[in-house]
């Protein structure tokens, strides 16, 4: 499962920083979810962190999709 980190974190695969997104086993995410406070939060697949949280649609970007754009008139 891909999560992204909420603090450092090192061993013998490497050291990580908070923000860095990997990938660790489905038991190991579930534990960082639930420390206190929370180690790490879930990554969608396709979405980036920063915009899932305005990802509307699940086509990851932000807002909703099949709107034209006011310049061209072409949908994006």
């Amino acid at each position: 499962m891909k999560i992204q980190l909420l603090v450092s974190r090192a061993g013998p695969a490497g050291a990580y920083s908070p923000g860095d997104v990997i990938e660790v086993s489905d038991v190991e995410a579930k534990r960082m979810f639930e420390a206190d406070p929370p180690q790490a939060v879930p990554v969608r697949d396709g979405v980036s962190p920063e915009f899932a949280a305005f990802d509307r649609n699940g086509d990851g970007r932000p807002g909703g999709a099949n709107r034209p754009n006011r310049k061209s008139g072409k949908k994006i």
